[in-house]
């Protein structure tokens, strides 16, 4: 009777230890399967940036375009280019234009899901050759913060930095103001 009480009880915990086994490795795959969906490009966030424009006594306009990588939901950091081009028509004198341009990096914080405070650390050629002869390149920390709304993919909205180098307040614009088209923000 021991051989017969012994056989089903080990029947029962030989398949409740399988059917353990099974669930728990059940659990490992979801897990590995998740993590190995999670692609780069999700995480990777495109601007483009047009501002600075203007149409008194000749044209301005600004581009600058940047990719980031989104760490968490609410922290950011990327790089981008950036370029100014300014056109000036002067009376009874020679029309002239200047085309600065230069690289920035950037550090950015997310307040909700539609507001950001940025920190920007720029390099920029300021093209003033015309009138000294010489050109100007500048490296400075701007601040500033913005304002996107729109859908699930691409945002639009503002942005306004602030040179913190008062060298590049002087050769560049002293606050910038931008439209802003965000995919993946």
């Amino acid at each position: 009777m021991n051989i017969k009480v012994l056989i089903p009880v080990m029947l029962i915990l030989f398949s409740s230890l399988s059917a353990d086994a099974q669930r728990s490795r059940t659990r490992r795959t979801r897990e590995v399967r998740t993590a190995d969906t999670t692609n780069i490009m999700d995480k990777l966030n495109f601007e483009i940036r047009m501002g600075n424009v203007g149409i008194s006594n000749g044209f301005n306009l600004s581009l600058k375009p940047s990719v980031g990588y989104k760490f968490t939901k609410a922290i950011s950091a990327g790089v981008g280019t950036r370029f100014y081009y300014q056109f000036v028509s002067v009376f009874a004198t020679d029309d002239y234009s200047l085309f600065d341009y230069g690289a920035f990096v950037y550090g950015r914080a997310k307040l909700g899901q539609s507001f950001y405070l940025q920190g920007e650390y720029a390099v920029t050629k300021f093209d003033y050759s015309r009138f000294v002869g010489v050109d100007y390149t500048e490296t400075y920390p701007l601040v500033g913060a913005g304002y996107l709304s729109g859908g699930d993919k691409w945002k639009y909205g503002i942005e306004v930095m602030f040179p913190l180098s008062e060298a590049a307040r002087d050769y560049g614009v002293s606050l910038e103001y931008w439209i802003n088209f965000s995919y993946q923000f």
